[in-house]
């Protein structure tokens, strides 16, 4: 029996992020700035392994994407807010399927509170790109 698997292939660059610049300021107040480094980054409760988790367990390849074997990488982007939330989810680089885009901003918004990020000792809003890679596997061994 051929048995399809999705992997998220986001392990490794997760762990450096890809942080990416937000260049978008509100001209009422630079609090609203979203900063591409800081002195010290937000933290996910649990750490990158607790994201990983959390993505690989609740994402669910679309069933109309999956039968029509409908591979993509997602680009989501998300700031972490200076109360810890996670806001302004976007895909900053499609698939090419919006189904495997909708579904990778879903899994995003189950991410918990983080650790504010801190930068002169104030807390800051710090923008993350995540890579979600939907894959189909037809092999066995998988």
């Amino acid at each position: 029996m051929i048995r399809f698997f999705y992997i998220l292939f986001f392990y490794l660059t997760f762990i450096s992020f890809s942080l990416q610049a937000q260049s978008q300021v509100d001209s009422s107040s630079a609090h609203n700035l979203a900063v591409e480094k800081c002195e010290i980054p937000p933290v996910y409760p649990g750490g990158d392994q607790a994201i990983l988790n959390l993505i690989s367990s609740n994402i669910k390849y679309p069933r109309k994407a999956r039968n029509k074997g409908i591979t993509g990488t997602s680009y989501v982007s998300f700031i972490v807010d200076t109360e810890g939330y996670v806001v302004d989810i976007k895909i900053k680089k499609s698939s090419g399927n919006e189904l495997l885009d909708k579904e990778a901003m879903r899994v995003i918004t189950l991410l918990e509170r983080w650790t504010p990020g801190i930068q002169d000792d104030k807390k800051v809003r710090v923008i993350y790109t995540l890579p979600i890679r939907f894959v189909l596997h037809t092999s066995p061994g998988w």
